[in-house]
């Protein structure tokens, strides 16, 4: 039966949980039940009966935001509340869930794959971490590092035996992961006061974006000592701009705005000029000639721009996507979004001119109540409370 009094709103929750309330069943052996989650965020506790504090143990969780999408060939590795989790789109109109990481104790920021293993930033109870995984049959992820970030990251890139890290705090991290049990710091280097926002490799050669409007590249040729051999001031104004390329073309988006760039010679980038969005770019993927743009305005949605010629950008379609895109990542003629509430979204872009959702996995809905039978707690999806 349903449970109206014993609903209690969580604002921030991203994902259904069942946890275990003990303090108030009845005695005998306790559970041998290992926590995932370690935490929750203080609820309102309006309307229910003033019992002595019980402890919440987390038995088992689903679903949440997807924060984050990383295409390798056949395969998709989602950020999806707190897992990472693998996906067959060898069809891209029916993603098929192949495994998934364990509950990795908060929220998964981003992941980043390059051969064998997989990278993931978590913020977890004791702040924010790089976890490192070897993948096994491209659907299991065991455990073998991690580590900690001052801050948090934005944009991380993998190649080969090193780990790119731009941080909140400014300062780009290039970290030796030859031996990923015991993961090190090859350099560092403070490029900004601000926040780093993005990254990407190209060669030797690392393009990383930073909030106070600066574009950066550097040679990484030698990763343990980088070195700045061009930056340019933008003027954008954006916590995480986010970077795309295609040839000789580097495309920044931004508050309402698309910043384009020529990189032919990249000791001195050239601003060819500024598209102006529709709303608040979020993300952006190359494929072909075209740009795909996310946009999260009043209901989001993806813009796809010409820029064949990129000294005259042109919009050629625009698909309404209800929340928009938090990451974008092309393969071929398919777009896959991470569309934060609404999982993962597949986009067809054979013709640009039309694009299409084709398919999709929907993880179970962000929570916003919840219900509690037998001394079990369940959350429930944000239509309403779960009934139990």
């Amino acid at each position: 039966m349903k449970h109206n009094s014993s609903r209690i709103i969580f604002s921030s929750l991203n994902f259904l949980a069942v946890f275990a309330l003990f303090g108030s069943v009845s005695t005998g052996a306790s559970p041998t039940i290992t926590p995932d989650i370690t935490r929750l965020q203080t609820a309102s506790t309006t309307g229910i009966p003033n019992d002595p504090p019980r402890k919440l143990i987390a038995m088992d969780q689903a679903g949440g935001r997807t924060a984050d999408v990383e295409i390798d060939g056949n395969l998709a590795y989602a950020a999806i509340g707190p897992r990472i989790m693998a996906f067959d789109i060898s069809d891209p109109h029916s993603p098929r869930l192949l495994g998934q990481s364990k509950s990795l104790g908060g929220l998964v920021k981003e992941v980043e794959v390059e051969g064998d293993f997989a990278y993931a930033g978590v913020y977890t109870s004791e702040g924010f971490e790089v976890l490192i995984f070897r993948i096994q049959d491209q659907k299991e992820f065991a455990l073998s590092g991690n580590w900690d970030v001052d801050g948090d990251t934005h944009g991380m890139a993998a190649r080969g035996s090193y780990l790119y890290l731009p941080l909140s705090t400014g300062t780009l991290q290039i970290i030796d992961v030859k031996n990923p049990y015991q993961p090190a710091l090859a350099s560092a280097i403070k490029l900004t006061g601000g926040s780093l926002a993005d990254s990407k490799l190209v060669g030797t050669l690392l393009y990383v974006t930073a909030a106070d409007g600066f574009l950066y590249v550097l040679d990484v040729a030698d990763p343990a000592s980088p070195a700045v051999i061009a930056s340019i001031n933008a003027g954008w104004w954006r916590s995480a701009p986010e970077i795309a390329m295609n040839g000789t073309g580097l495309y920044v988006v931004t508050v309402q705005k698309l910043f384009i760039f020529d990189i032919n010679q990249p000791r001195s980038p050239n601003l060819l000029g500024v598209y102006q969005l529709f709303s608040d770019g979020e993300a952006v993927a190359a494929f072909g000639d075209y740009l795909a743009v996310t946009e999260r305005g009043y209901l989001g949605r993806l813009t796809v721009v010409d820029v064949a010629n990129k000294q005259a950008p042109r919009l050629v379609a625009a698909l309404d996507m209800e929340v928009g895109g938090w990451k974008v990542a092309a393969s071929g003629d398919h777009l896959y979004i991470a569309d934060y509430g609404r999982g993962l979204q597949v986009v067809d872009v054979a013709n640009p001119l039309l694009p299409e959702i084709v398919g999709s996995y929907l993880p179970v809905p962000m929570p916003e109540n919840l219900a509690v039978e037998d001394g079990l707690l369940y959350l429930g999806d944000e239509m309403g409370a779960l009934s139990i």
